[in-house]
């Protein structure tokens, strides 16, 4: 039996996929109202990870015109962590991050969490900690992963949309 794993973009029909999966990580990922992941999915702002046909995660970003891709949330399905997912998730989020001129792929996470196993494996580093006076009193990370310099890559001239850049 073969073990597919791909990545394309959120449909309208993920949206209770996508706030099932936020429910289900309440204690890791910060809250977004349902309307927000509906804005996402439809500025195609969200990637949904399939493995062996079936919904396996998410994540939504947010473009910047200062070069930073940034990931407000990423979750993977707790019954299929450790199997490669959100490494296609990070590939498919790198690809975008290129083609798209960004310098760097940046997300925040406490401090507390066993995610932050999983950002280092990826080319991620810690830039910032931060220490917010809230009820968890967690420290914050901030991790980045630096993407090719412009003048490393060819930027693509044409304004292809999200959808075209994901396999």
């Amino acid at each position: 039996m073969s073990i597919s794993t791909t990545v394309r973009m959120a449909t309208g029909s993920d949206l209770a996929y996508v706030v099932e999966q936020q429910r289900r990580w309440s204690n890791a990922l910060g809250f977004l109202p349902r309307v927000a992941h509906t804005r996402y999915i439809d500025a195609n702002r969200v990637l949904i990870a399939m493995h062996n046909g079936q919904r396996a995660g998410y994540a939504n970003m947010i473009i910047s015109a200062k070069g930073l891709l940034r990931l407000p949330q990423i979750a993977i399905d707790h019954e299929l962590l450790r199997i490669g997912i959100g490494s296609a998730l990070m590939h498919a989020l790198i690809n975008i991050g290129n083609s798209h001129g960004s310098d760097a792929i940046r997300l925040t996470s406490r401090a507390d969490l066993h995610a932050n196993d999983f950002w280092p494996t990826t080319g991620f580093y810690v830039t910032l900690t931060t220490r917010p006076n809230n009820a968890r009193q967690q420290p914050l990370l901030e991790w980045t992963r630096q993407l090719a310099r412009p003048s490393q890559r060819s930027i693509k001239s044409d304004k292809r949309s999200l959808a075209a850049e994901v396999v």
